[in-house]
């Protein structure tokens, strides 16, 4: 079997540059997806916050999206979620009660519609986002 040189092809080296680029892209020190991932967040957190049943507002103001203060595997992610830390009190402790339901009381959906509602809006910003950086990589 014949052994290929690649660093003989022409126009290998500057493959290899615009490949090291294009992962300096969505790596490294920038983040870059992060701003975008954290707006897809707040679409979802607004949604739920319209949807949720209001009696005292406790769990309508509860609703959150935050950036992860931490990095698995180097990627950055954010996340909508009912914060049941210190801005809400205990009392807010029932948001999966309320979304599901109990014997008692019937399913009052929010959260998961706002993912519903608004998952091709995020689909479509992360793609639009991702192809804008693969861009100015290869360009740059």
């Amino acid at each position: 079997m014949k052994k290929y040189h690649y660093e003989n092809i022409r126009g290998f080296d500057r493959v290899i540059r615009k490949f090291n680029k294009l992962e300096n892209a969505f790596g490294g020190d920038g983040y870059k997806l992060e701003g975008v991932l954290f707006e897809c967040a707040k679409m979802i957190r607004d949604s739920a916050k319209k949807k949720v049943p209001v009696r005292t507002g406790q769990l309508r103001d509860a609703i959150v999206a935050k950036k992860f203060s931490y990095r698995i595997k180097d990627k950055p992610a954010a996340f909508a979620a009912i914060d049941y830390g210190t801005k809400a009190t205990v009392l807010t402790l029932y948001g999966h009660l309320v979304e599901f339901g109990t014997v008692k009381s019937g399913a009052h959906p929010f959260f998961r519609p706002a993912v519903t509602e608004n998952r091709q809006r995020i689909i479509d910003r992360i793609k639009g986002e991702a192809k804008r950086m693969v861009h100015a990589s290869v360009r740059g």
